[in-house]
């Protein structure tokens, strides 16, 4: 879009993916400004140290008939999660031709940058970092939150961080499992729209069956768009006197207590996780957002480097339901 000295017409632009800012012609996507705002409202961000413990006290009911005799038994359970932060760099290059290249453009005229001096002084406004560094909050809600997997030799967020599926995977299996074997309810077949309706009935079904008290506590089921999707058509075939054209359901039926959330975080994936939202965490050492910068003014450009801590986790694997699907 050219640039104008007064406030460009973007009616035709739709206001919920882009937004003015400053009343400046420069366009941010809603998903760049989020950032890690939407890591801080989507889960429960805890502080923590460099190893912490997530615990949870569980106490059991011993009463019984009084009489002489003796008799203890087990009152409580503590149940422990070690936590561990990671540590997530960033770090890109800005050379000096591309400040330059900007500086002589029509492009500082988006940046507010009056020369070439003044772009060579303060490169960083130049570049867009603070919408660089709020991005990045955007993929690791995206691509971090859920699907990752550490791998020092990728880039990118699913390879900076272990998301909470590979902690579900192990705690479902093996030594450290903490997740109890009924909670985890496998589909038969990949889920379509003849079977997602029954799938994700069948999930709360097992809630009720196997964790009832749970139900008296606000939950939510955590599942791809794509697999909503699959629901609500799903549930408007086996109900069409009930179900109208396009409804869609806002809780799994007879379960109002269970509320659906599309979680960007399980795209294209089958997963489906109900858990209450305290029990999904993403833990740092400093507060949301809050990186640290270092910046060297190299000989032809801009080193930068940004470094965080932090984790994402479940707390608590005996208040997680799943469908196994990692």
């Amino acid at each position: 879009m050219p640039y104008t000295s007064s406030t460009p017409d973007v009616s035709s632009l739709p206001q919920d993916v882009m937004t003015l800012v400053e009343e400046s012609p420069v366009l941010i996507t809603d998903i760049i400004r989020e950032g890690f705002e939407s890591l801080q409202n989507d889960f429960t961000t805890t502080y923590l140290e460099d190893q912490a413990y997530l615990y949870s006290l569980t106490a059991f009911d011993v009463a019984r008939v009084a009489d002489d005799d003796f008799k203890p038994a087990k009152a409580s359970a503590l149940n422990l999660r070690k936590a561990q932060l990671q540590n997530v760099d960033f770090d890109f290059y800005i050379p000096r031709s591309q400040v330059l290249s900007i500086a002589l453009s029509h492009t500082r005229q988006f940046t507010g940058v009056s020369d070439v001096n003044e772009a060579l002084d303060n490169p960083l406004e130049l570049m867009f970092l603070r919408e660089v560094l709020r991005a990045q909050g955007g993929f690791m809600r995206r691509n971090g939150s859920f699907k990752g997997s550490r791998n020092a030799a990728g880039t990118g967020a699913a390879n900076a961080v272990d998301g909470i599926l590979k902690k579900v995977a192990a705690g479902t299996a093996g030594s450290d499992a903490d997740i109890p074997e009924e909670h985890v309810i496998t589909p038969a077949a990949a889920l379509d729209e003849k079977n997602a309706y029954d799938h994700v009935q069948g999930i709360c079904d097992a809630i009720l069956k196997h964790k009832e008290d749970l139900l008296s506590y606000p939950l939510e089921m955590r599942l791809a768009k794509a697999t909503k999707l699959k629901y609500d058509r799903n549930r408007r075939t086996k109900f069409p006197q009930s179900v109208g054209p396009g409804e869609t359901a806002s809780h799994p039926d007879d379960y109002d207590g269970i509320t659906f959330v599309e979680d960007p975080g399980l795209a294209e994936k089958d997963t489906i996780i109900v858990a209450p939202k305290s029990n999904l965490i993403f833990g740092m050492d400093s507060d949301v957002g809050i990186n640290k910068i270092k910046i060297i003014d190299d000989l032809k450009g801009l080193k930068v480097n940004v470094f965080f801590r932090g984790l994402f986790d479940y707390a608590y694997g005996n208040f997680m339901f799943h469908n196994g699907k990692y």
